[in-house]
């Protein structure tokens, strides 16, 4: 990385110069998104925690890092996630993305964080002590599956969350695994969710 590169955390004042350039750097707007304070909007506000590469006084790379409780058993845990690791284009390959991750990772060691934790490639961050700790499974329900399967329930209910918000609060909270969250309504918004409940005999079942 060449010398005229600092590495330092951001102030309030640099927030209205991180988010386009985090933006740019993903590819934001997207048909998904207008950027991230709509993908998620309970981390993007000027307060939170981020770490910078300035050059001459410009913003060309940053790590979020991002302070969350896991609740394991009745045991709570501290984790610092990290997200939105962000070169500016045309300086990628010069080490800025390498000097904020080893900065990253030891200021959070010497915080005394139980964990870290980040959804990313394996072969990108695996350099800096991150290993695979679980799998996530998606599945999408098309449109026309009832009429190629048969599968009918008329007991249950597809409906919008609104009503029965504080019933799935209450379902997540009870999981033995889980984050304390102050905000369900924001993270259930999160990476442009639609969000429904399931009802079974006008009952709440799920989420």
């Amino acid at each position: 990385m060449t010398n005229d590169i600092t590495i330092r955390y951001a102030t309030d004042a640099d927030y209205d110069a991180l988010l386009p350039m985090l933006d740019q750097a993903f590819g934001f707007p997207s048909e998904r998104t207008n950027g991230f304070e709509e993908l998620l909007p309970k981390l993007y506000h000027p307060e939170m925690t981020q770490l910078l590469a300035v050059k001459n006084g410009e913003i060309v790379g940053a790590v979020g890092l991002f302070e969350r409780k896991i609740n394991v058993c009745g045991e709570i845990l501290t984790t610092v996630g990290i997200g939105n690791v962000a070169c500016r284009s045309d300086l990628r390959g010069e080490g800025i993305m390498s000097a904020l991750m080893r900065k990253a990772t030891a200021d959070i060691i010497a915080s005394g964080a139980d964990l870290s934790d980040l959804g990313g490639r394996r072969h990108r961050y695996a350099h800096f002590g991150y290993e695979c700790a679980g799998r996530v499974c998606s599945f999408t329900v098309r449109s026309d599956f009832k009429a190629h399967t048969g599968f009918v329930s008329s007991a249950l209910a597809c409906v919008p969350i609104e009503p029965y918000l504080a019933d799935a609060e209450a379902m997540y909270c009870a999981k033995p695994v889980h984050f304390v969250r102050d905000d369900f309504d924001a993270v259930t918004r999160s990476w442009c969710a639609d969000r429904y409940a399931f009802t079974k005999e006008n009952g709440f079942a799920g989420y």
